[in-house]
């Protein structure tokens, strides 16, 4: 998402995300972490900040 994202597609960065979104919760019964749910607000904000610091501390 944040490679589609930052390649300036936006609307497929948040396609991929709503499918996973859909396939977790029809497959196993679960909701989205708070991490993805950031990810995604942050992608419909262009919350450049909050992309940039999403992969750094997923990484630690």
């Amino acid at each position: 998402m944040r490679a589609l994202y930052a390649l300036g597609r936006t609307a497929e960065a948040l396609n991929v995300c709503r499918t996973g979104q859909r396939a977790l919760a029809d497959d196993l019964g679960l909701d989205p972490s708070p991490a993805l749910r950031t990810l995604e607000q942050a992608i419909l904000t262009h919350d450049v900040t909050t992309l940039s610091s999403a992969g750094a501390s997923s990484r630690s």
